[in-house]
């Protein structure tokens, strides 16, 4: 189980560190950064897949993505805006299971006055840690530094052979199971976990395209492979809950998936009163979204975390606390995060969960949890 997220001057991420439940929801204002949050995992993520140069490119290179608020020195000294900083920051990543501890520093490349290189806004990993426990010299079990990794601790240290890229993370470098184990453990499970953000509805959207039928135990990022999904779900999940969750959620609803003779799925949703069911041409955007929001929480196979953006965007008020009630429910096999801006999701949320929310505002430009202190961080 995942204990802990620990972000560091990624866009208004300063300093924040965020405890996890089964179920975690996060809220508050617009600006307040909780789309940072979802976007710093991601770009975690994406250093486990050897993405992560690409996604930092993505957005405008490292010095788009780094904390342009005032750094600490600036502040105690009574500057909020404008001016160099006093020192170089670096860009933190880190995670925490029950078992392992990993934290990912990045910053700007190395550079040489008169240096004409050309990939001067790409990522430059100074060091990379994984380690159990507190973090101290005897609980190191593999160490980053620069381009160099280190195995082991005291006596027993030894260096890597493998010569590391300046923006390639340990976690796709160093990828034989048998020399690094636990670095590979951990990032099949950092892998596992599903993001899911957007899904695009728009009447060209892969969603709405006739899809070929194949085994899809995970709902694709865009929901692109939705007939496959459900079908998948369907046939090899659990075909009575999800059939109930319809239900719930469209009383007397029932969704079917039908194949035609060039092997194409066809999904439809048939509902109380209709003679025919409705395919995904026909259903709004809400429906659709709703539908693939269940086909996630409804994947046959397992994930270490699913975190959904605004699920709420698009959906009737009378889909929210169905997806509240699914949520919960399958924050029983899987942890969930939520990041919300609807009062009334996190409302149904905490009533299905017992759950609290934790609210973000922003001060300076850096985002923090209100009412978490000092002595409420971690202290690895």
């Amino acid at each position: 189980m995942l204990t802990t997220l620990s972000f560091g001057n990624y866009r208004s991420l300063k300093d924040i560190w965020i405890p996890l439940a089964p179920i975690t929801v996060i809220t508050g204002p617009n600006g307040s950064g909780k789309s940072n949050i979802f976007r710093a995992l991601a770009l975690l993520k994406s250093a486990a897949d050897g993405r992560f140069s690409e996604m930092i490119a993505g957005e405008g290179g490292m010095p788009g993505v780094l904390f342009a608020g005032p750094d600490d020195n600036r502040f105690a000294r009574g500057f909020t805006e404008g001016g160099p900083r006093s020192s170089k920051i670096t860009l933190r990543l880190g995670l925490a299971f029950e078992d392992f501890r990993f934290e990912l520093n990045a910053g700007l490349p190395s550079q040489m006055p008169g240096d004409t290189g050309l990939f001067t806004r790409e990522p430059d990993i100074k060091s990379e840690l994984l380690f159990v426990g507190k973090r101290r010299p005897s609980t190191m079990l593999l160490e980053r530094k620069n381009a160099f990794a280190y195995q082991g601790t005291g006596s027993a240290r030894v260096a890597i052979p493998d010569v590391l890229e300046p923006s390639q993370s340990m976690l796709s470098g160093l990828i034989d199971g048998l020399r690094f184990p636990e670095l590979v453990s951990l990032r099949q499970r950092i892998l596992s976990m599903r993001l899911y953000q957007e899904f695009r509805c728009d009447a060209q959207a892969p969603v709405r395209a006739i899809q070929i039928g194949y085994r899809a135990p995970v709902l694709a990022d865009d929901g692109g492979n939705l007939a496959c999904a459900i079908a998948t779900i369907l046939e090899q999940g659990d075909a009575e809950a999800f059939n109930g969750a319809i239900e719930s959620a469209f009383p007397g609803g029932k969704i079917s998936v039908d194949r035609d003779e060039r092997g194409a799925f066809h999904l439809s949703l048939h509902q109380h009163g209709l003679l025919r069911g409705l395919s995904v041409a026909e259903l709004s955007d809400g429906t659709l979204r709703f539908l693939c929001l269940l086909s996630a929480l409804f994947s046959t196979r397992a994930s270490t975390l699913m975190a959904f953006n605004e699920p709420e965007a698009s959906l009737h008020p009378d889909l929210i606390r169905p997806l509240a009630r699914q949520l919960s429910l399958a924050s029983r096999s899987t942890q969930i995060l939520v990041m919300t801006h609807s009062q009334s999701l996190a409302n149904a949320l905490e009533d299905f969960s017992e759950s609290a929310p934790l609210v973000l505002e922003r001060s300076f430009g850096a985002t923090r949890i209100v009412g978490q202190g000092i002595l409420d961080t971690p202290t690895f």
